[in-house]
């Protein structure tokens, strides 16, 4: 086989592979732990929602929960995913003078049902921890 051959085959095998990927769906509910606020928040807890991201494109929006440092949020985030899709968990403390973000994790949807806490972190530091809850894979 020469290696013109040997091209052509691997790149049928890649559009193959590709082909054969199945979208599926991926259901939970997000629950934290810990958030740390700014300075100028100390006297009150922080006021978070959760943003989830796919591949770093339009997000679903979670509720705002008042003075909550545990929140455990009702909404439900649902996506249509294929392996290699990334979601972004960013965390937002809804504020007066402006929203701050608290806080990020990356995750693949394939992970989301295994019972760990992940790290949050913004600006290089740890911000809390965040856990999927309910994972209903379909």
């Amino acid at each position: 086989m020469n290696s013109y051959t040997y091209i052509l085959f691997c790149l049928l095998g890649v559009v193959y592979l590709a082909s054969t990927v199945t979208a599926a769906t991926v259901s939970f509910n997000l629950a934290a732990r810990g958030l740390i606020t700014k300075e100028e928040d100390e006297d009150d807890g922080p006021d978070p929602f959760a943003k989830v991201f796919k591949n770093g494109g339009s997000a679903q929006r979670s509720e705002t929960l008042t003075d909550k440092q545990f929140p455990q949020w009702s909404y439900r985030f649902s996506f249509t995913y294929v392996p290699s899709d990334r979601l972004t968990v960013e965390l937002t403390d809804n504020d007066t003078g402006g929203d701050d973000i608290m806080g990020s994790v990356d995750v693949s949807p394939v992970d989301l049902d295994k019972d760990v806490d992940r790290d949050i972190r913004g600006h290089g530091l740890w911000a809390g921890r965040i856990r999927f809850l309910n994972v209903v894979y379909s």
